[in-house]
């Protein structure tokens, strides 16, 4: 992900976000969000959602085409309930990234035999030159809807 969204995040979150950079027992912070910036809006979502909670990442990634959140707690003890609430959201935006291009956030689906990802078919045509350009594109919209 951009390191211009990674530190909107960081500034908006900043309690999910308590180990980013970090490499420690509980998280692997270190290298940030590795996904697409087409998952943006997923994960503002969810994020926004689980913050108050109390809760903090320990990975935000992508794995064989689909959105992986992790998370710990480690202040105050949560409830079942609670808990499970958490773990329903994450499981909801992994679940919404399967159908949401990774680069562009347009609708999408797997693609790929060996290495999967989720694009749009628009981004599945393009070339890596051209989908850089339209990563570009995609952060700049998300720019211009933040502010």
């Amino acid at each position: 992900m951009d390191e211009r969204l990674e530190a909107y995040f960081v500034k908006k979150y900043p309690n999910l976000f308590k180990d980013y950079g970090k490499d420690t027992k509980e998280a692997n912070m270190r290298k940030g969000c590795t996904c697409g910036e087409g998952w943006f809006k997923i994960l503002n979502h969810v994020f926004r959602e689980i913050e108050r909670e109390g809760v903090h990442l320990s990975q935000v990634t992508e794995k064989y085409g689909n959105l992986e959140i992790s998370w710990y707690y480690s202040s105050k003890e949560l409830s079942l309930h609670t808990s499970k609430e958490i773990q329903d959201l994450c499981y909801c935006a992994e679940r919404e990234s399967t159908r949401r291009c990774e680069v562009c956030g347009r609708d999408g689906g797997k693609k790929g035999m060996v290495c999967f990802q989720t694009l749009c078919s628009r981004c599945n045509l393009l070339s890596i030159e051209d989908l850089q350009q339209e990563r570009d594109e995609c952060i700049k919209y998300i720019f211009e809807d933040l502010y």
